[in-house]
């Protein structure tokens, strides 16, 4: 589930939800809906900025 690992990849890099906002340039508002599961479908490339800074596929965050 998207929320779960997006949340457990951020955690293995040690990054703080600000941390992640700053690196991949998105809001840490969109990245607290993503983990708490307030969203369902965020845009492609809000995705793609997020594995790209966590180093993952996007397929991945997906599971």
């Amino acid at each position: 589930m998207l929320s779960e690992n997006l949340k457990k990849y951020r955690k293995e890099k040690k990054l703080t939800k600000m941390e992640l906002s700053r690196q991949a340039n998105v809001s840490v508002r969109t990245i607290e809906h993503i983990e708490y599961n307030k969203t369902t479908n965020p845009k492609i490339q809000t995705l793609q900025k997020l594995s790209n800074t966590l180093n993952v596929a996007v397929e991945d965050l997906l599971k």
